[in-house]
């Protein structure tokens, strides 16, 4: 599509007014709006609607893998569960500030995936979306081996591989 992504974040009290014109003006921009977190917004927790004027213009949403394993509530859960059950989710994240505080959670959303929805689409949401993201294609992103597998361990310095 040729548009650059950026993250937007919004209050954690209510979709602002002027957000959707601000959407407009970064699309007009070429700029497309990756919407983060919105399953920790309250306004979206309580009417998960409020989202989808965002979709329809072309924003993607990012969830927060902790959010899909309870780290922030319940509440939280059961908004990012209904973002998934709507398709409105293009990419699940970890939005760790740190390894202790708040850790990446990664590898048990995508366990969650997996048993909620199946492994294509944890893959989806936890590799091939976010790489989407991050402007890799997808036979880039296709190279990520899936969950739980080992990479094939790197040669020596100065040994070919495959000894």
């Amino acid at each position: 599509e040729g548009l650059a992504n950026m993250l937007l974040e919004m209050p954690d009290g209510q979709v602002p007014l002027g957000a959707m014109q601000l959407v407009h003006r970064l699309l007009g921009a070429g700029i497309r709006p990756v919407i983060v977190h919105p399953e920790r917004n309250r306004g979206v927790m309580e009417k998960s609607e409020r989202l989808e004027p965002f979709i329809d213009a072309g924003c993607r949403v990012q969830i927060t893998a902790g959010s899909l394993v309870g780290q922030f509530g319940a509440r939280a859960q059961a908004a990012a569960a209904g973002l998934l059950e709507r398709g409105w989710v293009h990419a699940v994240a970890s939005d760790a500030h740190n390894t202790t505080g708040r850790r990446p959670r990664m590898r048990d959303a995508a366990d969650w995936l997996t048993r909620h929805h199946g492994a294509e689409l944890a893959r989806l949401l936890t590799v091939l979306g976010p790489a989407e993201l991050c402007g890799q294609s997808e036979a880039e992103a296709a190279a990520v081996p899936p969950q739980g597998a080992r990479a094939a361990p790197r040669p020596e310095a100065g040994q070919p591989a495959g000894q």
